[in-house]
């Protein structure tokens, strides 16, 4: 009896172990950002207090971005990703800084012909400020 085992190509061989290895190395990468964590900020208490002293426990909203100007990162979340760079983070960046304050509500985002815009401006202290600031 034959049996047809599916041929495989130097090159998709190679793609399929980059891929692998791609995938342990990110892997590996965010186990050493646990294991090297050195940060004083420990509990989620403390850290939500820590964020929210950023914008002095208000909702940013940016000139232009309810029109949908909105950047990948801001002056804010290179100040925070700076300072938790000083305090021993690894691998936080002002773009997933800025993901991180648009998800926690510290910066409105939202289309303003999206409802949750006006419920965010609503239900929490707000401040417009101006892209530049």
């Amino acid at each position: 009896a034959t049996v047809n085992l599916p041929i495989i190509s130097n090159a998709s061989l190679i793609v399929g172990i980059s891929n692998y290895l791609l995938r342990w190395y990110c892997f590996l990468l965010l186990l050493y950002a646990i294991s090297r964590q050195k940060s004083t900020i420990c509990c989620d208490r403390a850290f939500c207090n820590y964020i929210w002293a950023f914008t002095g426990g208000k909702t940013l909203v940016y000139e232009g971005h309810p029109e949908g100007n909105i950047p990948a990162k801001n002056e804010l979340s290179e100040r925070i990703s700076n300072d938790l760079k000083q305090r021993g983070f690894k691998f936080l960046g002002p773009v997933t800084i800025y993901s991180h304050l648009q998800a926690s509500g510290l910066i409105n985002d939202h289309g303003r012909d999206c409802p949750c815009f006006d419920d965010i401006n609503e239900s929490t202290n707000i401040v417009y400020k101006r892209e530049d600031a």
